[in-house]
C-alpha cells in the first residue's frame, strides 16, 4: 500500500506561472542551482541517487493559477523510503550563511534569516 505524501508549494516571488508546467520549468531549473548550495553549505555531493528515488515514484498534482500554488501527491512506496528521503532533505539549513555564496533561482544571494528560494514548501502526511 502506498505512503502518500501531499507537499504544497507557494510561489511568493514576483512572477506569475500560468501553468504547473511553466512553473515546474522554473523550479527545476533551480534545481542545479539548489544542489550546487548544497554541495557548498555541506562539503559533500548531492545525493542523486535518492533524488531518482522521489523522482521515480507516482505523482498527481494540480496548479492554483491565482494563489501560484501546486499541490502534488506523491504515492511512496512506503514510509521508510519517504523517510530515508526526508531525513536527507530536512538536514538542510535553506537559510545557513554558506548558501550565500551560490546564486539560487536567480537571486543575488541569501541573506541570513531569509528563505533560499522564493517557494514556501508544506508537507503534509
Amino acid at each position: 500500500m502506498p505512503y502518500n505524501v501531499t507537499q504544497t508549494y507557494t510561489y511568493t516571488g514576483d512572477s506569475v506561472f500560468d501553468s504547473a508546467g511553466t512553473f515546474k520549468a522554473w523550479y527545476h531549473a533551480v534545481d542545479s542551482d539548489f544542489k550546487v548550495a548544497v554541495e557548498t553549505a555541506t562539503g559533500t555531493a548531492f545525493n542523486q541517487a535518492l533524488f531518482d528515488v522521489k523522482q521515480a515514484q507516482p505523482v498527481t498534482e494540480t496548479w492554483d493559477v491565482d494563489e501560484q500554488k501546486l499541490i502534488k501527491t506523491i504515492a511512496w512506496a512506503d514510509q521508510a523510503t519517504y523517510e530515508e528521503w526526508n531525513t536527507y532533505m530536512t538536514s538542510f539549513d535553506y537559510t545557513d550563511a554558506a548558501f550565500s555564496a551560490v546564486t539560487v533561482g536567480n537571486m543575488p544571494e541569501v541573506v541570513d534569516g531569509e528563505q533560499a528560494l522564493d517557494v514556501i514548501v508544506e508537507t503534509t502526511v
